[in-house]
This record gives C-alpha cells, structure tokens and sequence, in this order.
C-alpha cells in the first residue's frame, strides 16, 4: 500500500501545474484544411515587403506562438479618438481568385475582451487597370469597389473567425460597378487590396491583438 501511494504521488507532481487563478494556455486554433491561406507570417522579411504596409500608431511585430512554434503579427498601439491604425496588403498577385471561395478566413488572438474592433476592408479592380485609385484627403476609393466587415474583438484568446463575403457591406455605393466580384476577369485583377484598421474600445484606449493565417474558404 506505502509504495502505491508513493507511485501516485510521483505521477501527480509529474502533471503539469499551473498557479492560482491561471489556465492552461490556450492552442491555436488551425484554419480549415479547405481554406487557401495566403499569409501566415512565417516569412521574417514580412516588414519590409512592399506588398504590405503599415499606418496609423500602431507598432506592428512578428513574434512566436509557443502553442505552436510558429510566427504571428501582433498589432498594437493607442488611440487618437478611437483610431489606432492596422496594415493593408496588396494581394492581386496571390494565386487563389476564384467566386468559389466565400469566406474570409483569419486567426485572431485578442489580449483582453474589451480591444474594440478590428475593421476589414476588401477593394476589387472595377476599371481595369489592377490599381485601387484612391482620393488623397481620406483614401477612399475613386473607381473601385470597396466592401467592409467590423469585427468585434469582445473576446481574449485565440479564436477562428469565419466571415461569410454576404456579410461584408459596401461603403462605397455609386463607386465602381457595386457588385461583389473578386475573380479576375476581363482587365480586372480582381480582389486587388485588403486592410485591417484597429479602433479602440474608447476615445483613447489602447489595443492589443495578434493576426494569422489569413485565407479564404
């Protein structure tokens, strides 16, 4: 009997122990085996790549997810009457424009359940020149289509966010043709841009998150 009690007390100091009030940490969770991702950050030069960039205050690094023992882009910064900033990417040249695909697919870590919300916006090529023309005083769109999505970070942890393209509204009605068509065809190129803006829970506030595997479904 004394060396079975001194077996189960070897095995439960071998257990993984956690402090008072803490929980295990959370995995990533993986976007579906269908969806064609088209950037997960593993690439260090992602920085510098001039097919992405950077606006607003927000302080944007590659860093490491243990869970997983990949690379993710944090964002973060603090408002200036709610707007913190985000990145934008020109993805015409990515391989996967299709009207098969339906969904945006992305994961998203949020660091608290109050990190305001993360604004998505997606332009496609209405004349044909495989540029987003934009007006210089506040960047909309001059020629194209632009369709937007905002998503709430009401959550902490990592979480698999799937937004349907019937979901995302387009904010610029009387610009372009006002049709979702994001395939290439004719001159167009398609879904030419996608960006994503932070803004903060309040006037001021500050925002943490972390994005990866961006795709579609």
């Amino acid at each position: 009997m004394k060396y079975l009690i001194a077996i189960l007390f070897v095995f439960l100091l071998s257990l993984p122990s956690f402090g008072f009030g803490e929980s295990p940490p959370s995995v990533k969770p993986k976007v579906t085996e269908t969806a064609f991702v088209f950037e997960n950050f593993e690439n260090n030069e992602f920085l510098t790549d001039s097919k992405w960039w950077v606006f607003g205050n927000v302080n944007v690094s590659l860093v490491s997810n243990p869970a997983i023992g990949r690379l993710a882009l944090q964002i973060k910064g603090a408002a200036s009457n709610f707007f913190v900033g985000g990145i934008g990417g020109y993805i015409a040249d990515f391989k996967k424009k299709s009207n098969s695909n339906n969904s945006l697919e992305l994961d998203v870590y949020s660091e608290s359940d109050k990190n305001g919300l993360l604004k998505i916006e997606l332009y496609d090529d209405d004349n044909g020149n495989w540029q987003i023309e934009q007006e210089p005083s506040n960047n909309s769109p001059l020629f194209d289509d632009r369709f937007t999505y905002e998503l709430k970070l009401d959550f902490k942890g990592w979480k698999h966010i799937s937004i349907p393209f019937s979901l995302f509204v387009d904010d610029n009605r009387e610009v372009g043709d006002d049709i979702w068509n994001p395939s290439f065809h004719g001159n167009s190129g398609g879904l030419l841009q996608i960006q994503f803006i932070s803004i903060a829970s309040s006037k001021n506030g500050k925002t943490n998150f972390v994005l990866d595997d961006l795709g579609f479904n």
